[in-house]
């Protein structure tokens, strides 16, 4: 009814709602937390896999010779390398996490951009770049972020390809739209 406990109801249950709005963006958040050191976990078990074998390989003797032994310290030197930057990820998440992690946004020509980084990256028979579709574009973003962010979807790319001899064929797309810049990566 309209008497003057209405309004105190109307901003009780707006507050009732709120509240649940936040608690379900809370769980969402904590779902995704819980869901991103599981893939961290995941990933990270393989390069420490192989390189226990590799070194477990090394002390058993396996490597007859020189070249043997460097081969097999090159690859535990390769994992180790993945390790690390898989742990500076999981460092830079947590720093994000804190509200703890320098940004330094810039104007940036993106088609410039995404070209410099396709170009620093050429095919290398695993990889195939096209940044073709990356229209004439100003944003503002942090340089560093940026290709950090699509160095990490081509490592991803060449990396879980379909097989070893497979090449991964990525496009690299940027429009403009109504709700601002499109950037996909496919």
């Amino acid at each position: 009814r309209t008497d003057e406990f209405a309004p105190v109801c109307a901003s009780f249950n707006g507050m009732a709602s709120r509240l649940r709005v936040s608690a379900d963006r809370a769980a969402a958040e904590e779902q995704s937390r819980r869901e991103l050191f599981a893939g961290i976990s995941h990933d990270l078990r393989s390069p420490l896999t192989s390189v226990r074998a590799y070194t477990e390989a090394l002390l058993d003797g396996v490597a007859k010779t020189p070249d043997d032994a460097r081969r097999y310290l090159t690859k535990i030197r390769l994992h180790e390398a993945e390790i690390e930057h898989m742990v500076e990820a999981l460092f830079l998440y947590a720093k994000m996490e804190l509200k703890d992690y320098p940004v330094h946004p810039k104007r940036l020509d993106l088609q410039a951009e995404l070209r410099r980084i396709c170009e620093e990256n050429p095919p290398d028979g695993h990889l195939a770049v096209d940044c073709s579709g990356v229209a004439p574009l100003t944003v503002t973003a942090d340089p560093f972020l940026l290709e950090r962010v699509v160095l990490n979807l081509l490592d991803n790319s060449r990396k879980y390809r379909r097989s070893e001899t497979a090449v991964a064929h990525v496009s690299i797309r940027a429009e403009k739209t109504p709700e601002g810049i499109l950037l996909s990566v496919a």
